[in-house]
This record gives structure tokens, C-alpha cells and sequence, in this order.
């Protein structure tokens, strides 16, 4: 059988509205249905028809993003480059019209740096300087993990941050910047919802909650689809003029589900997992709305990826 290519151009496909989401923002019951055959095609367990052609490969999904806001359609993302029987059996697999999928290759990257065992050791003193505040992008080393980056005050007391070391246990392990040890884990998480650690400084340092030209307001925001926002980056620096392109974004191989994706996502490498990602949507608007776990790369445009703060 061959089937008719699926056309279109990613992020200027426009639909009529309301073919999967319903009236008050959510997914249609359909749609939900929808979805969860994608997820059958991510994680194996779909069940084929026996009329297949014995050589089919049944295509692995390897991202979903769910339709959401003004876009009414599915982003999903596959291993290999989707051939016309691909395409077809993805949409005849799980009911989704033609003009409510766009399908093309992706795959997504950890970005941290390797771990050098010599910037920091357990016995290392800690040098006393008072009231240091240090700022968001700040490069990092967790002991046994490697060098990433510093994220945004965990809280108002700003005597700790978050960041993204992709393991959970590394609670106790120390954490340096610049050659010196300024704080510890205490917590790191790595399941379904979140890749996240939270570090606790020590000697009264603090993180500063100044952000482009503001001062973080709240600490606890929920991300919508098109909020502008900021990245800082310890490796890439501070990146402006992105939005935010969805916040349910579903990735196997690495346990992520319910994350954020921004849009453009420029000038990203290794060292920036673990960047904060602030709201900006007015002189007086700074909320934190999630740490950088990586980048997904999306038929040729990179998709930043992040674990939104109301994960953890």
C-alpha cells in the first residue's frame, strides 16, 4: 500500500479550531483517547492488525505534544525519518484526522558537561565569605555528576536553587562553583514529572532573584501556551524573546511527561541543563516557571525542554 505524504510547514500550520480541544481549554475525550495510542506507539504495547505486511515496521513515537491553546493539532515525533506507510499507520492507528497531526523525525539531548573529579572532593573546606549572592546562570559542579548550571532560587528565602543533574540519589553529595564548595543536596528527583535537584547553601550565600531588569515576584507560576520568557543559561547565556510553545510535552527514554516547550531555542549547549526558565510579561512580571532538562530536536528546529516548578 502507499499512502499520500502529510503536508505542512511546523508552527505555521493553521487549523480550525476546536477539532481536539474542547471549548474550555482542555482535550476532547476523543483527543484524550487519541493520545493515549500515541502512547501505545512510544512505549511498544501497541496492538497491530494481522493484515500487515509481515516486513512493517511499526513506527516508534518518540514525542507527543497534545493539542493545546490556539494550536489545535498534535506535534509527534519519531525515531526515523516517517516514510508515507508511516505516516498512514499513525494516523489510521490512533483516529487522529490528517489535518490535526504533524509528524516528523526528533530525538532529545541531556546537555551536561562531564564531571571533572578534581574542581571538587567531600573533604574540601569551605571558604567563609559572608552574604555572597550569586546569580542565576552560574556554572556548577555536583561531585560525581558533572558541570550544568545554576538555576532559579528554589523560594523567597533564596538560600537555595534548583537545577538538573538527570539522577535521582544524590542526596548529601556537594556542589561547588568556582573551585569552592557552597552548598549540598538535599533533595534530587528524576521520575515522570520532574529532573530536578535542589541544592541548600551554605555559609549565608544566597541566589539573587534579579532578572533582566526585575526581581522574581512569584515563585510557584504555571506556564501557558505564548507566555514570553527568559533562559538563563550558564553556558549560552541569557536567551530573550522566547515563548513558550506548549507545556505537555512527552519524551520516553528519558522519564519525562507534563513538560514545558519553548520556542525559538537558540544558542543551546552542554552545561545548560539545569537553566531557569523566568515569565517576563511585563515590567513588574517575574515568575519562575520551570528549570531546563535538555533540548528536543524537532524536523530541524530545536524545542527547549523543561520541568515546570509546579512539579516540585
Amino acid at each position: 500500500m502507499r499512502f499520500k505524504m502529510l503536508a505542512g510547514m511546523f508552527l505555521s500550520l493553521v487549523f480550525v479550531f476546536g477539532f481536539a480541544v474542547s471549548s474550555f481549554g482542555g482535550l476532547t475525550p476523543e483527543a484524550e483517547t487519541q493520545r493515549e495510542r500515541l502512547r501505545e506507539l512510544m512505549h511498544g504495547t501497541a496492538v497491530v492488525p494481522f493484515s500487515l505486511d509481515e516486513d512493517f515496521i511499526v513506527p516508534r513515537v518518540n514525542m507527543i505534544a497534545a493539542p493545546e491553546g490556539d494550536r489545535s493539532y498534535f506535534l509527534i515525533g519519531v525515531e526515523s525519518e516517517p516514510t508515507q506507510e508511516c505516516i498512514e499507520f499513525i494516523l489510521y492507528y490512533t483516529g487522529i484526522p490528517r489535518e490535526n497531526a504533524y509528524i516528523g523525525k526528533s530525538w532529545f539531548e541531556l546537555q551536561i558537561l562531564p564531571y571533572d573529579p578534581a574542581v571538587i572532593s567531600p573533604a574540601q573546606e569551605i571558604e567563609p565569605f559572608s552574604y555572597r549572592a550569586w546569580n542565576m546562570g552560574q556554572m556548577i559542579t555536583i561531585q560525581g555528576v558533572g558541570t550544568l548550571t545554576m538555576g532559579h532560587p528554589h523560594h523567597s528565602g533564596l538560600t537555595s536553587f534548583v537545577t538538573a543533574p538527570h539522577r535521582h540519589g544524590l542526596r548529601g553529595n556537594n556542589v561547588s562553583a568556582n573551585s569552592l564548595t557552597i552548598g549540598t543536596v538535599n533533595r534530587s528527583v528524576f521520575n515522570v514529572n520532574a529532573d530536578v535537584a535542589i541544592i541548600d547553601l551554605h555559609d549565608r550565600n544566597t541566589v539573587s532573584p534579579h532578572v533582566d531588569g526585575g526581581v522574581i515576584n512569584n515563585f510557584t507560576a504555571r506556564a501557558s501556551r505564548r507566555d514570553s520568557v527568559v533562559s538563563i543559561r550558564g553556558m549560552s547565556g541569557i536567551q530573550r524573546d522566547l515563548w513558550v510553545e506548549g507545556t505537555d510535552f512527552e519524551i520516553p527514554g528519558r522519564p519525562m511527561r507534563n513538560m514545558i516547550g519553548i520556542y525559538p531555542d537558540r544558542n543551546s549547549t552542554g552545561g545548560d541543563s539545569g537553566s531557569a526558565l523566568i515569565r517576563r510579561m511585563s515590567p513588574t512580571d517575574r515568575a519562575v516557571l520551570g528549570t531546563r532538562a535538555g533540548r528536543l530536536w524537532f524536523v530541524g528546529r530545536y524545542i527547549g525542554i523543561y520541568t515546570p516548578v509546579v512539579n516540585y
